[in-house]
């Protein structure tokens, strides 16, 4: 009696992510049907080969409909936890309902996604291989290449080779790996870079020219070189556990990007100058004494990437390191007459108890290298809200001026979210502060900030 049959979902710029989510899925006895024909439907295109359809009548209809459902009303404002899950957000996938099969032509079989295997297009190159930073484990292929000594550079605008005969765009993100000027012999770097790709599923391009089509051509200064991560993150003390656990699993399992967890309350021991980038979760620090937060400061501006998450960017401000500010709260309504039993609902009423908004990107920021789209789904559980600095360039990511999505959410608390930031950077120094207001790595299922998160420690230097 459902008016929505099935749902439909899918990337064909992320591949990795759209089957990590019918990965996901199929854990939970869902099935999953192939998509074998284009379909335009609320001004959102699915193409076969990289799409899905879901169908609503199988055993798990309840939990079908509770992943794919956008949540809009509610009897109560009270929630235990999340007020709302929906899924194609947390992967940052289109997806769209159906409201009839019979013209939807889908595989006989279920999906089994097995991980895709990435492949060197045009081959050995005697010049230089790309590869696109849209697709989940750039990331981690990136990290590979340096880890065994490679140079590697960012391109930080828009260009077009022709590969094989075609012409192929590459955009904001694109990771170049010149083959002169390295350690490795042509044939060492061609090996490496095919079982990088093979690995992580990224396809790399070879170059056998270096005079693009149109846009920068390989020679050009809009090519940024890029540092391998040294990473030092906090933990213990006053440090949210929970925010720092979500972190240490975005390197460790998701990225397998090595990171050097260090109680708080040690960082006099600590050698900072072995790291270029240092992570501060949510946290009070009220443990970092004067001459542990003066050793930061000193470290950050000679050049370091600090990073701080949620309420560590008000220790940051303290200390002179950074202005973020944030918007007063929301206060009680003294007209309101509860029953003394009923007392919690007046917090709850004005809790933003895990809910869904939008977010506009300027995708050709480096913290937003590898988004296509301009629009981004963030969760977003507390009530703090940054107040803009209202400074050029500092604000990459910020909600919309119409940021509902899904979950409950108080009309004032909706109107503290318009247009503010969800990530700024500022200059310390010769160095970069960037905060981030949101998690990004929510519970290690909210995929689709990952890259978010991880630009920062990538490209954080190259911010101009």
């Amino acid at each position: 009696k459902d008016e929505v049959k099935a749902y439909i979902f899918g990337d064909e710029n992320n591949r990795q992510t759209t089957l990590k989510f019918v990965d996901l899925l199929n854990q939970h006895q869902i099935q999953v049907y192939p998509n074998e024909q284009e379909i335009i439907i609320a001004g959102k295109t699915f193409k076969p080969g990289s799409s899905f359809v879901v169908s609503k009548k199988q055993p798990q209809y309840r939990l079908i409909k509770s992943i794919f459902e956008i949540t809009t009303e509610f009897a109560d404002s009270t929630f235990y936890d999340v007020s709302t899950w929906t899924f194609p957000y947390a992967f940052n996938l289109p997806f769209a309902k159906l409201t009839s099969l019979r013209n939807v032509q889908v595989s006989e079989k279920p999906a089994e996604p097995e991980k895709p295997e990435g492949k060197v297009v045009g081959g050995k190159s005697s010049l230089a291989y790309l590869f696109k930073w849209n697709e989940y484990a750039a990331p981690e292929a990136l990290f590979q290449l340096q880890n065994k000594g490679l140079l590697t550079k960012v391109a930080t605008d828009e260009f077009a080779f022709i590969i094989n005969g075609s012409e192929e765009n590459f955009t904001y993100g694109t990771i170049l790996v010149p083959s002169a000027g390295q350690e490795m012999t042509e044939e060492e770097i061609f090996n490496l870079v095919t079982l990088v790709a093979q690995q992580t599923g990224i396809d790399f391009y070879g170059l056998d020219t270096g005079l693009a089509t149109k846009g920068i051509h390989i020679g050009s200064g809009s090519f940024a070189s890029l540092e391998k991560p040294e990473v030092l993150m906090l933990v213990g003390g006053s440090v949210s556990s929970r925010d720092a656990g979500e972190i240490w699993h975005l390197f460790d399992q998701q990225y397998k990007i090595p990171v050097t967890l260090a109680e708080s309350d040690n960082l006099g021991s600590i050698n900072l100058n072995r790291y270029n980038t240092l992570i501060l979760p949510a946290g009070s620090y009220r443990e970092l004494n004067n001459a542990a937060t003066e050793k930061i400061k000193r470290w950050t501006e000679e050049g370091g990437t600090l990073i701080t998450i949620k309420s560590a960017a008000t220790w940051a401000t303290r200390n002179d390191l950074g202005k973020t500010q944030f918007k007063k709260s929301i206060e009680p309504d003294t007209t309101l007459q509860l029953n003394y039993a009923d007392r919690s609902k007046e917090y709850s009423m004005n809790a933003i108890a895990g809910a869904i908004f939008k977010t506009e990107m300027d995708i050709t920021h480096p913290l937003c290298f590898g988004y296509l789209k301009k629009e981004l789904p963030v969760f977003k559980s507390g009530n703090s809200v940054a107040e803009s600095l209202k400074t050029k360039y500092s604000e990459p990511v910020k909600f919309s001026d119409e940021p509902f999505l899904s979950g409950f959410v108080s009309e004032k608390n909706l109107e503290r979210l318009k247009n503010a930031p969800v990530v700024s950077v500022q200059s310390a120094g010769r160095g970069k502060v960037i905060s981030y207001q949101e998690s990004m790595a929510f519970r290690g299922i909210w995929l689709g900030t990952n890259k978010l998160f991880m630009n920062s420690v990538f490209f954080g230097k190259i911010i101009r």
